[in-house]
């Protein structure tokens, strides 16, 4: 019974994810997705300066961030 809402939220999401964000951005999230099931390959952990996420083969541009995040950084 909670895997089937949690899947009707997760469809749910993807379709409005898919439906207010352009194409572009739609198959950069996807790729960035796909990445995430190879974590290693894609991915590196580093903590010299606090914890980071270091994307050796980028996908997602900083304009799609932006556009995520819906307000500039400060």
């Amino acid at each position: 019974m909670r895997s089937a809402r949690v899947r009707r939220t997760i469809t749910f999401l993807s379709l409005a994810l898919l439906l207010f964000s352009s194409g572009c951005v739609y198959l950069r999230l996807l790729k960035t997705k796909r990445q995430m099931s190879s974590f290693n390959k894609y991915f590196e952990l580093n903590d010299d300066h606090g914890l980071t996420i270091v994307f050796k083969k980028p996908v997602l541009l900083e304009k799609d961030i932006l556009w995520l995040m819906r307000y500039h950084p400060v």
